[in-house]
C-alpha cells in the first residue's frame, strides 16, 4: 500500500475536470439544394459535458445547474486528518475510490487486519461522495455492505465531518467485523455442502470448478477460508480496469458479509 505522502501526491495527480460546450449534429432538413450527407450543427446551452481538462473525451452529460467539485477537494481531507496512514487510490475516466487505512492501535483488529475507509466518488453523479468503513489483511480490502456500516452521502465540502462521524463508530465496527469472520470460520466446508454455500457467493463455473476439485482432493475449506480462496482467484480475473476490478471484488463482499448472517449494528 502507499504511504500518507504518496497517498497525498496520487490524489493531486488525479485529473482536474472541466466544462465544456455540447453541439448537436442534426441532419439538415430536406430540400432541393441540400445534400443526402449535410448536417446542421446546434449549440445548447441547457446541458454541459465534463471531460478531464486537455481531453475531449465526455464522462459525463449534466444540466447548466450541476456544480463541478475536483476530486482533490474531497479526498485530501480523508488523508490530511490522520496523523499517519497508507492506502490505495483507483482512478478511472472519472471515477475512483480512495482507501484510507490509518495507522494505530485504535484501527486494528484482533485478527491482524486494520480498520479504515473508502471513499468513492463520481463526476457524473453515480458516486456523489460515498465513504463506508473497510478493512484490510494487508493483501486484500473488504469494503463493507451497508447492512454493516450505513454508508454516508455528502458534498465534498463536508468529508471531514462524515470521517469524524465514522470515528465514532470503529469500536461497534471492530466488533461487528470479528464476530462475521468468527462465525464463518466456524462452518465447515465439505463436497456435501459445498454447492450449497458456493451458489450463493459466485456463479462463475470455472472458480466453482477449480475449489471443488480442491476439496475432492482433500483441502480443508471453512465458509471463510473459501470464501477468500474465491476472492484471490476473482481477483486475477481480467478487469478492464482496476475500478473495474475492485468494483466486481466490492460486489462480492457485500454479497458474502450480507448473506452469510445479519450484522446488522444494534442501535442504527
Amino acid at each position: 500500500m502507499r504511504t500518507k505522502v504518496e497517498l497525498y501526491n496520487d490524489v493531486n495527480a488525479i485529473p482536474t475536470f472541466e466544462f465544456k460546450q455540447i453541439a448537436l449534429a442534426l441532419p439538415a432538413a430536406a430540400g432541393p439544394s441540400v445534400q443526402p450527407d449535410e448536417w446542421n450543427v446546434v449549440s445548447t446551452d441547457e446541458h454541459r459535458a465534463i471531460t478531464e481538462v486537455d481531453s475531449n473525451k465526455p464522462l459525463a452529460f449534466v444540466s447548466d445547474r450541476y456544480q463541478l467539485v475536483q476530486f482533490r477537494d474531497g479526498f485530501l481531507p480523508l488523508v490530511n486528518d490522520q496523523v499517519d496512514c497508507e492506502g490505495n487510490l483507483y482512478y478511472h475516466e472519472g471515477f475512483a475510490v480512495l482507501d484510507v487505512f490509518p495507522t494505530g492501535a485504535d484501527y486494528a483488529l484482533a485478527s491482524g487486519s486494520q480498520l479504515g475507509i473508502s471513499a468513492y466518488n463520481s463526476v457524473n453523479k453515480t458516486s456523489a461522495l460515498i465513504i463506508r468503513f473497510s478493512v484490510t489483511d494487508g493483501k486484500r480490502t473488504y469494503t463493507l455492505p451497508k447492512n454493516i456500516s450505513s454508508y454516508y452521502k455528502a458534498h465534498v465540502g463536508n468529508a471531514a465531518a462524515a470521517q469524524q462521524e465514522y470515528i465514532a463508530m470503529i469500536n461497534r465496527i471492530k466488533d461487528v467485523w470479528v464476530q462475521a469472520v468468527t462465525d464463518m470460520s466456524a462452518k465447515p466446508i465439505d463436497m456435501e455442502n459445498f454447492a450449497d454455500y458456493a451458489k450463493q457467493l459466485v456463479t462463475d463455473p470455472r472458480i466453482l470448478k477449480a475449489v471443488r476439485l480442491e476439496i475432492s482432493a482433500g483441502t480443508q475449506y471453512n465458509l471463510w477460508s473459501m470464501a477468500m480462496r474465491i476472492y484471490d482467484e476473482m481477483s486475477t480475473r481480467y478487469a478492464k480496469s482496476e475500478i473495474h476490478r475492485r468494483k466486481r471484488l466490492d460486489a462480492f463482499v457485500e454479497s458474502l458479509i450480507s448473506w452469510g448472517t445479519i450484522y446488522k449494528i444494534a442501535g442504527d
